[in-house]
């Protein structure tokens, strides 16, 4: 029994050292072998300049955003002839698709669902129907510099280059504190040695272009990964592109689409909640996923993903079976130091948590955000 505790214990510990303490050199190690994303190498091609680009916006109850969204979008510093915005919304639950509408604008469209279709089959739709060369995946919460457009479209004269990802910067808001420098720096060393290998951050979904030629449909239902794009642009040759000086903004706790409102789970509709095709489809989409990330050239890829998503989204329940193993195992002196030593770490996120609540009730929730991420995200900011 004791040896089963053991194992346990010293095998949850040593995965919660690898997802904060190892990965990172091991990911800079890699990186510096894989380089997907080198895009400075590759000659220009004069013909591509100023491409045609559809910037798609899927929105879903953004009455109070989506005005301000595409308005925020047709500033862009890009001509006016070369650019469209396209509005993607499912259901008329709200005035979204009504206000987007007013726009007299030609250059804004508005792709309409009269049912609930989700997220994923509204942005297949608007890729579909877009006619731009250069896809720019936003949504109605971000917001970019004039600048943005211009910057993530510039390398796509070099002919070898599939993506673009640029960054994304939190504003704090009602006396929100920053995000710590030596916080945002750790998860900018993470992102651009990830964007190496050719993953794409999860912010990727706020501010990513493409080439329209590379995109491969998500299934009905599904959840937009981005990492089923990065694997679309490995699968066809391309290269992954960091430009950090092609910025966009957003606001802390900008949720997801699925987390905005919850939809009627409707049978038989594509889109609610509970019948993406039901579980053995999802089971499906997985196992499809899965054996995409398996092939040779999306390895590197395959590592990301299980390093920093998988093993990291498990790390909670790592956690508590090191405390519950080294709890059972503290008769032993030496597991009863570990235990003290154990006790003191949560004791002191503890306090640091209590203090950020009681300073900042309203922000506490992006402490906890940056401990998945790094150690020390709960002490520093």
């Amino acid at each position: 029994m004791s040896l089963i505790v053991a194992i346990i214990f010293w095998g949850s510990l040593a995965l919660t050292a690898y997802v904060y303490l190892l990965y990172p050199p091991l990911l800079w190690l890699l990186s510096q072998f894989f380089r997907t994303t080198e895009a400075g190498q590759n000659k220009a091609d004069p013909n591509n300049d100023r491409p045609l680009i559809s910037l798609v916006i899927p929105a879903h109850h953004e009455e109070k955003e989506i005005l301000q969204r595409v308005e925020n979008a047709l500033l862009a510093d890009y001509p006016v002839d070369r650019i469209e915005v396209i509005v993607g919304c499912d259901t008329r639950h709200d005035l979204t698709d009504d206000l987007v509408e007013t726009l007299n604008d030609p250059r804004v469209r508005l792709i309409r669902s009269s049912v609930a279709k989700g997220e994923s089959a509204i942005l297949n739709e608007c890729i579909a129907r877009a006619q731009g060369q250069i896809i720019i995946l936003s949504d109605a919460k971000t917001r970019f510099t004039t600048a943005t457009v211009r910057r993530l479209v510039r390398h796509f004269r070099r002919p070898q280059v599939g993506a673009v990802c640029g960054r994304l910067q939190f504003d704090a808001s009602d006396g929100a504190p920053d995000s710590g420098r030596l916080r945002s720096i750790y998860e900018h060393f993470l992102q651009r040695c990830e964007l190496k290998l050719g993953s794409l951050p999860d912010f990727a979904r706020n501010i990513c272009a493409f080439r329209k030629e590379v995109y491969q449909p998500f299934e009905d239902g599904a959840e937009i990964d981005v990492v089923h794009i990065a694997a679309c642009v490995q699968r066809s040759g391309f290269r992954l592109v960091y430009d950090e000086r092609a910025i966009a903004h957003t606001r802390l706790g900008n949720r997801r689409w699925s987390e905005a409102k919850p939809r009627p789970a409707t049978p038989g509709l594509p889109g609610g909640p509970a019948a993406p095709a039901t579980q053995s489809a999802f089971v499906s989409c997985k196992l499809r996923r899965l054996r995409l990330l398996l092939k040779p050239s999306c390895l590197p890829l395959a590592f990301v993903v299980f390093s920093s998503r998988v093993l990291q989204r498990f790390t909670p329940l790592f956690l508590v079976g090191a405390m519950l193993g080294n709890a059972i195992l503290a008769g032993d002196p030496f597991y009863l130091r570990i235990l003290l030593l154990h006790e003191l770490v949560y004791l002191a996120v503890l306090v640091r948590l209590c203090v950020d609540t009681v300073r900042r009730p309203r922000h506490t929730e992006e402490r906890l955000q940056a401990a998945k991420r790094s150690p020390v995200g709960l002490f520093v900011g």
